[in-house]
């Protein structure tokens, strides 16, 4: 409901025509347009995004915050990686918090650059109006209020700006064009400050969500269409929701993308071209969880086999990291495949069971001039447990000890330590404590 407070006197606007000089008009080139999702939100304007209630728009604002935050594309659109602030005036942070989360988990997202670059602010329990009409003799306008403020310094920084939604955020009147205007223009003074894209999520029109796009996906004047320079909608036809560029400032529009709701209600593209980007990037973040797996077993003195068949693989070595057991064996097999195609992993010797055997590692983590660094040699285990090896004992609870022992245990299958000899138990003893040694 629109309020309306009576002032004293009319706020000083400062507005002023500006001369645009235009001597080199011929000789210099206009800046080129830029944006944070090429080309559906420009950078320096609003773009509003329209969507009647329950078509997921707030989930696709806080996944376009997510990929924002770590430069990932999303579908067809490249991302440049920026700070993301997301305001939710609408939803709790309990809300915002299970979507994100759902999110980083249906896109593989990283997710500690998503969490580092992204902020996210709850104003659902408050009047968090950013703009109010006022009135003076009779004339009524909008100004913006403390809130706003407030958000303007919370955005400091940030590349994209998500403000859900505009209900919650506009107290003016939704059909004076001039009221609808001024607000507009105080989002957009706020993308020019941070050179940044600020995205505005709007609820549709009613008879736009009886018949498509047919209707306005705004509600209220046109000045809402006519004030922003980008324009998006979720429309619902046949029961399938479709992504709309509707109005393009700068660019040509870019084609209708068609999206689905994946499990826990993440909005996801299913387009063949969006799902060959989709794909894209789930083997590059593949990839990454599987190198950083490489790393911390290497940190682990743990070896990383290149065997692919039989009873000891880096499959088996691998699959005890949570992280990498989540992958599946073909995907992690395609992640090793990738990254030494790429150079990140190579084949490296080692020795076990007094034998020469060859295992992956890192680049990084092998010398560039002569031979490779050795892996560590372990001592002889016994014949019920050829294929696997003792590891250090763990240290600490942070996952990766655990799959130290996990795979250690291989070792003690057949219970055959505890009917070893005295000298034998020695010798493992120190070679557990030293990392010795011991023939």
């Amino acid at each position: 409901m629109t309020q309306t407070l009576e002032i004293d006197a009319p706020a000083e606007t400062g507005d002023k025509l500006v001369a645009i000089d235009l001597r080199d008009l011929m000789q210099r080139d206009a800046p080129a347009a830029r944006y944070v999702f090429e080309p559906i939100i420009p950078r320096r304007v609003t773009t509003l995004l329209g969507g009647h209630g329950g078509m997921g728009k707030s989930v696709l604002a806080l996944t376009l915050a997510a990929h924002a935050a770590c430069g990932r594309q999303w579908g067809s659109f490249a991302a440049v990686q920026c700070r993301a602030v997301y305001v939710s005036l609408e939803d709790d942070a309990d809300t915002v918090r299970y979507r994100l989360r759902r999110i980083i988990e249906a896109y593989n997202l990283p997710a500690v650059n998503v969490i580092d670059a992204l902020r996210v602010f709850d104003g659902s329990d408050i009047d968090a109006t950013l703009a109010m009409e006022v009135a003076f003799e009779g004339i009524h306008r909008v100004t913006q209020t403390a809130a706003m403020e407030r958000v303007a310094d919370a955005c400091k920084g940030a590349g994209l700006i998500v403000i859900d939604n505009a209900s919650d955020a506009y107290g003016g009147n939704e059909n004076d064009r001039r009221q609808v205007r001024t607000f507009i223009r105080t989002l957009t003074q706020l993308a020019r400050a941070n050179d940044a894209g600020v995205l505005l999520l709007a609820h549709i029109d009613k008879s736009a969500a009886r018949n498509g796009s047919n209707g306005n996906s705004y509600s209220g004047s046109t000045a809402w269409h006519n004030s922003v320079r980008s324009r998006l909608a979720l429309l619902s036809e046949e029961s399938r929701i479709t992504l709309t560029h509707e109005k393009a400032q700068f660019s040509r529009a870019a084609e209708p993308m068609r999206l689905a709701f994946a499990d826990h209600g993440v909005l996801m593209p299913i387009d063949a071209q969006a799902s060959h980007w989709a794909a894209e990037s789930q083997i590059a973040a593949d990839a990454e969880s599987v190198a950083a797996a490489l790393a911390k077993l290497g940190a682990e003195r743990m070896n990383v086999p290149t065997a692919a068949t039989g009873g000891y693989t880096a499959w088996h070595v691998l699959s005890a990291i949570p992280e990498i057991a989540a992958l599946g064996k073909d995907r992690t097999k395609h992640a090793l495949v990738n990254l030494e195609r790429s150079g990140r992993v190579v084949r490296v010797e080692y020795r076990a069971n007094r034998k020469s055997r060859e295992g992956f590692a890192l680049a990084q983590n092998v010398t560039v001039e002569g031979a490779p660094i050795p892996a560590p040699i372990y001592p002889p285990i016994p014949p019920s447990c050829i294929g696997a090896r003792g590891a250090p004992a763990p240290v600490g609870d942070d996952g990766i000890g655990a799959a130290s022992a996990q795979i250690g245990a291989l070792a003690h299958s057949s219970d055959w330590l505890a009917n070893a000899d005295p000298d034998t138990k020695r010798k493992l003893e120190a070679f557990r404590v030293n990392g010795s040694n011991h023939d």
